[in-house]
């Protein structure tokens, strides 16, 4: 059946991969930033047996995750790209188009319509919050994770319309898929509660089928969860300066304002609003994003399936409703990837509330240009702040080169405008770039008692400069 599905509507994914693969053409050839340096460097260095040991070793120090299919796939990606950004942007941009692919297979399962699960596949390709999770390498669990999660639910709405024998292998690469995310990244436990959504989409006959699917997707998140917890000593994830998770600390108010209030003013306006911003993105933000709004109010789409897309946003936010509560700058954006998919099969359910051919064809031209520029906006300032990065760490480099000195660097930024930027991986970067030796390089907060034959620098945020203070 999917390949049917691919062959008949081959324009349909020519346009996906073509307008994914153009709207971040220029971004391909953007240096690495923060944390991806440190991947890469880690990469360098393992042989495939300590690679394999992420899926069962335990964890000595660092804020501990358990994400060894996201390991594997830097260890791999080592192997052919090096130390060359542009093929490491090239993985990451092809798991987004792989994706978004899926996107559009399952909106084709849930209506007949492939223009309008075009438009959805479309919407979760070219929304506004991708720049951060496509361009950033270090945000590669998160596209495994919302790879697999969607190919499982992909997987499992072919099991439940099938009558054959063979839909069973359709249920066990279902089944297989999930644990493969679940293995990417915590995000992905939130998909026994996206397969409980699928209710509102099916035949009202399908339901106790697709709840048996969900307790059995249910039971095996269990089982990885409990191996999870083995081998990582504890829940694991980020640690506040108590040492306590950050994921235990649960507010009832600070999670509603982020699962009811901020995560959807980011999901219809995704724009980085700590940059200066175009006549087009102003045009879009008061004009056009207000327009498509109030085409909810015009619209008559089900009750029922809006009320699923609904779902599937909350169902995917549960596991990361800590981090919703999103700046400005949109940094953290990542975490937006898989909610996405419930806003995108919403929009598609709306244009085919559209009664008429032409409202749904101008509401899809205005829903696409306006993802298009905040796209644009936001991804030229994750590309300034990867070029600012590399000429910081060059410069560095050059200045240290053949002097034999080492250098303590302090006030490093960890964002700048939204973009994870020094702080991370700082030393990993100046040796990609340059000549000098990462171990030459401490990042610190404070000035050594002991800083004879050392240079100190200190990141200046007006110049954007890292300037010398001292040397001896």
């Amino acid at each position: 059946m999917v390949g049917n599905r691919f062959s008949s509507n081959a324009l349909a994914l020519a346009v996906i991969v073509g307008a994914a693969t153009l709207s971040f053409a220029t971004a391909l050839r953007a240096p690495l930033l923060f944390d991806a340096y440190s991947h890469v460097a880690n990469a360098s260095r393992e042989c495939f047996a300590e690679v394999m040991g992420a899926f069962y070793k335990h964890p000595l120090k660092g804020d501990f995750f358990f994400r060894p299919v996201g390991i594997l796939s830097y260890w791999m990606d080592f192997q052919w790209a090096r130390f060359d950004p542009f093929k490491w942007n090239l993985w990451n941009l092809g798991v987004h188009v792989v994706t978004s692919i899926l996107v559009y297979l399952l909106a084709r399962q849930l209506w007949q319509r492939p223009m309008v699960a075009m438009i959805s596949a479309l919407t979760f390709a070219l929304h506004g919050s991708r720049p951060e999770v496509v361009s950033w390498v270090a945000a590669r669990f998160d596209l495994l994770a919302a790879l697999f999660g969607v190919l499982s639910l992909v997987a499992l709405n072919e099991y439940l319309d099938s009558t054959e024998k063979r839909a069973w292998g359709w249920y066990a690469l279902s089944v297989g898929s999930l644990v493969s995310a679940l293995l990417s990244k915590e995000s992905a436990y939130c998909v026994p509660l996206l397969v409980v959504c699928l209710v509102a989409f099916r035949e009202s006959s399908e339901k106790r089928k697709i709840i048996r699917a969900a307790g059995v997707f249910a039971f095996t998140a269990a089982v990885v969860f409990a191996y999870r917890f083995w081998v990582l000593g504890g829940i694991g994830g980020y640690r506040t300066e108590e040492g306590s998770a950050t994921v235990l600390r649960f507010n009832a108010i600070r999670t509603a304002r982020a699962l009811f209030f901020r995560e959807w003013a980011f999901l219809l306006f995704p724009i980085n609003w700590s940059a200066n911003m175009g006549v087009g993105i102003k045009v879009t933000a008061a004009v056009v994003l207000p327009m498509l709004c109030g085409v909810l109010l015009w619209v008559r789409p089900p009750r029922r399936q809006v009320l699923g897309c609904l779902c599937l946003v909350i169902a995917a936010s549960l596991p990361v409703q800590h981090l919703l509560l999103l700046s400005q700058d949109l940094s953290g954006a990542r975490v937006l990837y898989l909610p996405t998919l419930g806003i995108s099969l919403l929009w598609g359910f709306l244009l085919q509330g559209c009664v008429r051919r032409s409202h749904s064809v101008i509401l899809a031209m205005a829903l696409l240009g306006s993802q298009v520029v905040m796209l644009e906006h936001n991804l030229s300032i994750w590309k300034d702040a990867a070029f600012l990065s590399q000429r910081t760490c060059r410069g560095l480099g050059e200045r240290l080169e053949g002097t034999g000195r080492r250098a303590v660097v302090m006030g490093l930024p960890a964002v700048w405008h939204g973009v994870y930027f020094l702080r991370n991986g700082f030393p990993e970067c100046v040796a990609m770039n340059s000549r000098a030796e990462a171990g030459r390089i401490d990042v610190r907060a404070h000035l050594p008692g002991d800083s004879r034959n050392t240079a100190v620098f200190v990141w200046d945020n007006k110049s954007g400069y890292l300037e010398e203070k001292s040397g001896r």
